[in-house]
């Protein structure tokens, strides 16, 4: 059986640097700027949203299983 070697020329590249030669840029890598305030009511307000879309789903998919829409 073969065992992997590890190579001997020392510390791996950077991340960053083996990054852009692969994909050509690194811009994606750097930290993202902080993070902007939301108002607990507008957060309330998507979560309400967020409920009511999974709800519509659940009820599609009950209606799909029971055969009473199509796909």
């Amino acid at each position: 059986m073969n065992v992997p070697t590890t190579p001997s020329s020392g510390s791996p590249a950077p991340v960053a640097a083996v990054h852009s030669k692969v994909f050509g840029d690194t811009e994606h890598l750097q930290a993202p700027p902080p993070a902007v305030e939301v108002p607990a009511e507008r957060m309330r307000a998507w979560l309400r949203d967020m409920f009511l879309i999974r709800e519509f789903e659940v009820r599609c998919m009950q209606a799909y299983q029971e055969k009473k829409i199509g796909g």
